[in-house]
């Protein structure tokens, strides 16, 4: 069993709130603009609804419910990154690789910052067999954030894969040092 399982990439999605439209400060000043407003913002409140049940769906493991709630949530709002995010990290939960990928791609099109979603599709692409481009996904987000622990272990791992204990090492005793709870700092008394 990989030592990536299912359950961290649930951890993923679970600490990853939709992101609300700000709706503060804006006043109804009747009219045309006010009907909009508000179309608006129920619009907003069904893709957030379809989220959290895509959310709901996921921790209950019926993932294909979560792909229905996530693609309503992208058709509802095609420019939020979360419902991307979320129906990759479900996606790879059922095998689909390549359609994961697709979608944690679109998430970095849209926001190129989402540290995240370069660690999801490095997990998709890891089970795909490309360990190259899983490190230089996980290269990136930790250029990103590089307080992130669970890439400095992942990436320690395809290391591994690849031969490169010393790479491996480095990284998992970064991810020691950054709090990491797995049992990296064990690895690394093992083999380093």
């Amino acid at each position: 069993m990989s030592r990536l399982s299912a359950a961290f990439a649930a951890a993923f999605v679970l600490l990853l709130p939709f992101e609300r439209p700000l709706l503060v400060g804006l006043t109804h000043v009747g009219g045309l603009g006010s009907g909009l407003l508000i179309k608006q913002s129920a619009h907003a409140q069904n893709a957030i609804s379809f989220y959290d049940s895509g959310l709901e769906r996921f921790k209950s493991g019926d993932y294909q419910g979560a792909v229905s709630d996530f693609t309503s949530v992208i058709k509802l709002d095609p420019q939020q990154r979360s419902g991307y995010y979320a129906r990759g990290m479900t996606k790879v939960n059922l095998g689909q690789y390549r359609s994961a990928i697709k979608d944690y791609t679109k998430a970095l099109q849209i926001a190129s910052g989402f540290a995240a979603a370069y660690v999801g599709r490095s997990e998709a692409k890891k089970k795909l067999g490309d360990i190259k481009g899983a490190i230089r996904d996980l290269d990136a987000a930790i250029e990103l954030d590089s307080e992130n622990s669970f890439a400095y272990r992942s990436r320690g791992i395809q290391k591994e894969k690849l031969g490169d204990l010393g790479g491996a090492c480095a990284d998992w005793s970064k991810a020691a040092a950054l709090g990491d709870r797995a049992p990296v700092a064990e690895w690394v008394r093992k083999q380093c």
